[in-house]
């Protein structure tokens, strides 16, 4: 008897707040360190003002489910807004894609390691949020993605997360059939996209 879809596919989500790192590199090894790294190399370091929060995803077919690790950062004062207001902001996203590499470089506040990937057209990105006023622009969150290889299952995933961020705290867990779920997010009423970054 052939299982149902919602008994086939799972997803799970964690999310833990952390402390705020200094900064953050990932890309593919091999141009760790040069300059002519075309966009190989991604680097982030957050301002003092930022919230920091780690997401583990888990999402698809128990045996081949798709895997990836979220650093996101939010500026403190929007997020208080938006818990208190539940207001809905007009953000704009611009998107970086790491290319695919046989390999990807983590390193965080000098701890680093070196994971194997999958094949697939990108293994990482870097968001950015902006929110324009008379003024000026401003950056109001950051999201650093890692696609993680199919070999590594859930608790390994979970393992290096608390390699590179101790006292992880849990924040919110979701766990069940991966049914439509849908993050929880800031909806541009203009284009209807519901920008997946978490207000915490």
């Amino acid at each position: 008897m052939e299982l149902s879809r919602r008994e086939r596919y799972t997803m799970r989500e964690e999310v833990y707040r952390v402390k705020r790192p200094g900064y953050i590199v990932f890309g593919n090894p091999d141009y760790y360190g040069k300059q002519e790294y075309k966009g190989n190399i991604k680097s982030y370091s957050p301002a003092n003002s930022f919230d920091t929060r780690v997401i583990l995803y888990e999402s698809g077919p128990q045996k081949k489910a798709m895997r990836s690790m979220s650093v996101c950062f939010i500026h403190r004062a929007l997020n208080t807004e938006i818990r208190e207001s539940k207001c809905t902001l007009k953000i704009r996203r611009h998107t970086e894609l790491l290319p695919h590499g046989e390999k990807i470089l983590i390193e965080i506040d000098g701890k680093w390691d070196e994971i194997n990937v999958d094949p697939c057209e990108w293994c990482g990105e870097i968001q950015k949020f902006f929110r324009s006023t008379k003024q000026k622009t401003i950056c109001e969150a950051v999201i650093l993605t890692i696609r993680l290889p199919r070999s590594m299952d859930y608790p390994a995933m979970k393992k290096m997360a608390e390699y590179y961020f101790q006292n992880m705290e849990l924040v919110r867990r979701v766990d069940g059939p991966d049914a439509g779920y849908k993050t929880k997010g800031l909806l541009d009423p203009k284009n209807q996209k519901c920008y997946k970054y978490i207000v915490l």
